[in-house]
């Protein structure tokens, strides 16, 4: 309820309800409130032209040398983007010096020898969100460690309440990255 010209109030809690009201619509009028989102979304968000998958791999690998526990990463992006490049180049961020490979059959792998514990996922051929809490989806949560979840765009209500977004576009002539911290 918008506050009308010759309205009376009787209580406290009235009057501050049109002072609020009158506050919200001054910052939405004057579109101030959009123009603060759209500021914390630009600073949340970095966004890379990539041209190869070496480059998909070192520019995951400087974000994996920035890293803090625990953290769940998203990839997301079509078939053949470059997503298991990317947890290639993550993991050599976090120090770890194998061999990186897809958990396409396997749904995850895990790598350990790094900074942290990695625990790569692939959730291209899952059917439902409790085929993955059944491999165990909440005890990985749990550990201290860095998931990194290839198609986790499947199964959105599994994310923790805070992730990091990675997402890859297939570009012009290579690949474009946005990453939302």
């Amino acid at each position: 309820m918008l506050l009308r010209a010759g309205a009376k109030f009787t209580t406290k809690e009235t009057l501050w309800q049109v002072f609020f009201e009158k506050i919200f619509v001054a910052f939405y009028r004057n579109d101030l409130v959009s123009h603060a989102i759209v500021h914390l979304q630009q600073i949340m968000q970095e966004e890379w032209l990539l041209q190869t998958a070496k480059e998909t791999e070192d520019c995951a690998e400087s974000l994996g040398q920035g890293i803090t526990l625990p953290t769940m990463i998203a990839l997301t992006g079509p078939m053949g983007a470059g997503k298991t490049h990317f947890a290639k180049g993550l993991a050599r961020g976090l120090g770890y010096a194998g061999d990186v490979t897809s958990p396409t059959f396997s749904i995850v792998q895990e790598y350990h020898g790094g900074r942290f514990p990695l625990f790569h996922f692939d959730l291209y051929r899952m059917k439902s969100a409790d085929e993955i809490i059944a491999l165990g989806w909440d005890d990985y949560l749990d550990q201290n460690g860095v998931l990194i979840v290839e198609w986790a765009d499947l199964f959105p209500r599994l994310w923790p309440s805070s992730v990091q977004l990675v997402e890859i576009k297939i570009w012009e002539n290579g690949r474009k990255i946005l990453y939302q911290k």
